[in-house]
């Protein structure tokens, strides 16, 4: 497989799987829904147990002002800890229009499912 690797400071190792606490109802049945939903869409498959395996759960979180509305997020703190950490400036809108010469191309990327 092609792309980016992460760059672990040491290989995986997990002791446990570290359970998310999440109320029991919605928020719960959501997050299944997406794990299926993903699942579908082939953005996420099913896999079978591996040595060097890490599991990170999904959590809740509410989806702007909306009463009710929440997505799921994968919980990597734990595996955070094996990273190599770089440093990097968040630039801010301004910063484009500085960047920017005739003939550059933009794109949008839609990371919905990503």
């Amino acid at each position: 497989m092609l792309g980016y690797k992460l760059p672990f400071l040491r290989p995986l190792h997990q002791r446990q799987t570290r359970s998310t606490v999440v109320q029991e109802g919605k928020p719960t049945e959501l997050i299944n829904g997406a794990i299926r939903s993903l699942i579908s869409k082939g953005a996420i498959s099913v896999k079978n147990r591996c040595p060097q395996q890490f599991i990170s759960t999904p959590f809740p979180v509410k989806k702007g002002q909306e009463i009710g509305e929440f997505h799921p997020v994968i919980n990597l703190k734990a595996l955070n800890g094996f990273l190599l950490k770089d440093k990097f400036k968040m630039e801010g809108l301004h910063a484009p229009r500085f960047l920017l010469r005739k003939g550059d191309y933009m794109m949008k990327l839609d990371l919905r499912n990503a």
